[in-house]
Parts: structure tokens; sequence; C-alpha cells
């Protein structure tokens, strides 16, 4: 690929996330601005009110094959901008974003809904015992017979 095909590719990945940016944190064009290629710095420069909403330091990389490590160090020596953000791509599959896990563990357990109160659980309608004492003196000989005693050692005898 020449080198002008290759930086168009970047050039692609940096204005979508861009235009992704603005349209869903509801930002100004003017607040959010890919930087050109071989540019120094972040490649997603954010005013200040657009770092309130989006606090990262964006590194995009459109490759087929991509030293992760590599890119998210390139985003990290920009931490003091951001937390660290690398958006990868390759051609035909979907943009993936890298982050640091805690960084992911702390929004998954923000965006998670509330554990349920502890209930205790309910009392049986009618206690065993009393159920039992109930069944004893009915009309179900058959059960009398399974609760005495008798049966119970026939049961137990070969």
């Amino acid at each position: 690929m020449r080198p002008a095909s290759a930086k168009n590719k970047g050039r692609r990945l940096q204005q979508w996330l861009r235009d992704q940016i603005i349209e869903r944190f509801k930002l100004p064009p003017d607040d959010v601005r890919s930087c050109s290629m071989g540019a120094c710095g972040e490649d997603i420069q954010l005013s200040a009110s657009a770092k309130a909403k989006f606090p990262y330091a964006v590194e995009c990389k459109n490759v087929e094959k991509v030293n992760i490590w590599a890119a998210y160090a390139q985003a990290d020596k920009y931490r003091a901008k951001g937390e660290p953000l690398v958006c990868i791509k390759r051609n035909s599959g979907p943009p993936l974003m890298v982050v640091d896990a805690d960084h992911f563990l702390d929004l998954a357990a923000r965006a998670a809904p509330p554990p349920p109160e502890h209930t205790p659980m309910p009392e049986p309608p009618i206690a065993p015992s009393k159920f039992l004492s109930e069944l004893e003196g009915s009309e179900n000989s058959w059960i009398d017979a399974f609760l005495s005693e008798d049966c119970v050692h026939r049961a137990q005898t070969p």
C-alpha cells in the first residue's frame, strides 16, 4: 500500500471517530478535531468542554496487523490529557476500543444496575408439622398407615 493510501485509511478512521464523538456526546463540531496525519500529539483533539464529556487521549490505528502494546504506549504518552484510548480497525472489521482493564471495570460497575435488596424467603402457607397432623386425622387411611411406626418398621425389614 502506498504511504498516501495508508494515511487516507488512517484519516478515515479518525474522522469516523470524531463524528461519533460529536454525535453521541452532543458536542459542537468545533470542539472535536481530527489531527493531520503525522502530527505530534493525540489523533483526536478536544476542547476543554469536550474533554469534560469525553476524557480520553485517543490514538487511532487502521491497519491489518497492529501492535496493540505499542499503540497503547503511544496513547499513554498523553495520559495527562486523558485516559489512554486506542481505536483499532482493519479491513472489513468493526472498530474496536482498547482501554486499561481497571478503567473498563470502573465504567462497567458504574453502568450496571444496582443489586436488588435482600428479601427474606416467604413463610410457607402452612407449617409442615401442622400439615402432617391434619393428614393423620383425615380419611386418607393409606397416609395414616404410611405415617405409622409399624409401616416404617415393615419398610425397613427385608
